[in-house]
């Protein structure tokens, strides 16, 4: 390169979507390209404390109705909810996320969250490579997989294969009800890929949640040590852990330290349910358990993470010593002093506990996100124990805790994943595969001779 090219990150407005890319980001940049991510204002802290070009846009219309299950949807209001479908897809129409910064930033590659990919195709049109970034396991369809909102384990048995094909079934024609009730965005995708002159066939809508793109190269960025065994899409390529070791963490309470430091002698467990909890149904009826768990058992410590300041004050009224509250953490540096991490099964989360070798309890948060299928990569790997977030009890949380602390299998486990996730190296291709797909467009493009090596990836 004779000067620097830019390569710009499109991603959801959340903080765990951003931290997941920034060792992508950090490969690309010791590659001499300068990295640039288009967001929303509330993101711009994230972006420059990890010394990354910020380049501000407006919020685009992503619509949690529409992952919502049915019946809430229903509670909603049928009208109501038909109304913010449609206009979301007048939204996705007249949309134009890109113009702009194709203009200003002219880069030489897109990279798109996969939970924005309904605006993926508009960026297609502009003729640059497009990578879509996939934050957490496969949500494609494959053979003997459950779909990612599935409790079941997979195994090698013919009941589990039946098992896993009908939570596909079940999930397939619970989005085609709800496309029958409320509106679906199918047609609206259509249009759009006429409109950016991508083809149709290469649309794949029976995935989990959003649709995919056969032709687009999709990067995950979970460690594929971690998803069930299974073979890959061709234009899927496993670049995890992507995890920044250095990552500026945007704080933590100031107390933190001078609290911590009184905290000795005890087994030590840490919670956190993610930075939006209040989305969960029986959050607060969780934190209640919890903490009653703890009262039970005064010899351990719980290091508490909750940004609710009305449920934080609630917790604190309890009085309860060995129960430690805190508004912000510093999770990495935490997780290698605590014993056991109680979470929602977030990717994040889950990938910083492999590589601290901590044991977890999870407790997903929902099923319409990744949560669920998450816990039951864990419970199959034996790296930890899950729970139903709805109907948990202090005495089952005490229970699970227990077995965590004394079964040494699970840091075994553990390990290793954790060997084998550092031994495969994918965390360094991601760069190298988005390199090369932009100098071979680029030799395309000049219509020089290719250079083989360039376009020939090992995914």
């Amino acid at each position: 390169m004779h000067k620097k090219e830019i390569i710009v990150f499109k991603l959801l407005p959340e903080k765990g979507h951003h931290y997941a890319s920034l060792y992508l980001a950090e490969m690309l940049k010791l590659k001499g390209y300068t990295v640039f991510y288009a967001a929303e204002k509330e993101m711009e802290a994230v972006i420059v404390n990890n010394g990354f070009e910020y380049y501000e846009i407006k919020r685009e219309t992503v619509s949690g109705t529409l992952i919502n299950k049915p019946v809430s949807k229903i509670r909603m209001g049928i009208s109501s909810v038909r109304s913010q479908i449609k206009n979301l897809k007048k939204t996705l129409l007249e949309s134009d996320p890109y113009s702009r910064i194709i203009k200003d930033l002219n880069p030489a590659a897109l990279i798109i969250d996969r939970s924005l990919s309904n605006y993926t195709m508009q960026a297609y049109a502009f003729g640059i490579p497009v990578f879509v970034l996939e934050t957490t396991v496969s949500t494609a369809k494959f053979k003997r997989i459950p779909s990612l909102n599935s409790y079941h384990v997979p195994s090698d048995t013919l009941l589990s294969a039946l098992l896993a094909d009908l939570s596909w079934r079940k999930y397939l024609a619970t989005e085609k009800l709800d496309r029958f009730l409320f509106g679906g965005l199918h047609g609206t995708m259509l249009k759009i890929a006429a409109k950016s002159n991508y083809a149709v066939e290469n649309i794949d809508f029976n995935r989990y949640q959003s649709p995919g793109y056969r032709d687009i190269p999709e990067l995950i960025v979970s460690p594929e040590e971690f998803d069930f065994p299974h073979t890959k899409n061709n234009n899927q390529f496993y670049i995890g852990p992507s995890l920044f070791s250095n990552r500026t963490e945007t704080g933590c309470d100031p107390d933190y330290h001078d609290r911590m430091a009184k905290i000795k002698g005890k087994p030590l467990v840490y919670c956190a349910m993610g930075t939006m909890p209040w989305r969960y149904p029986g959050i607060n009826n969780f934190f209640s358990a919890l903490v009653d768990a703890f009262a039970l058992k005064t010899e351990w410590n719980l290091v508490l993470c909750v940004d609710d300041d009305i449920v934080r004050r609630k917790i604190r009224q309890k009085n309860i010593q060995n129960v430690h509250i805190f508004n912000r953490v510093p999770q990495k540096e935490l997780l290698g002093k605590v014993d056991v991490m109680i979470n929602h099964g977030g990717m994040n989360s889950i990938t910083e506990c492999i590589l601290s070798l901590v044991p977890m309890l999870i407790y997903p948060g929902t099923s319409t996100l990744d949560q669920v299928g998450n816990s039951s990569r864990v419970v199959y790997h034996g790296l930890g124990l899950r729970g139903k977030l709805t109907s948990v009890k202090s005495s089952s949380i005490a229970e699970k805790i227990q077995i965590l602390l004394e079964n040494g299998q699970f840091k075994e486990s553990l390990k290793a994943m954790k060997e084998r996730i550092m031994s495969n190296k994918n965390s360094e291709k991601g760069a190298d595969i988005i390199s090369s797909i932009i100098q071979s467009r680029k030799a395309r493009t000049n219509n020089q001779p290719q250079n083989k090596t360039l376009v020939s990836i090992d995914n």
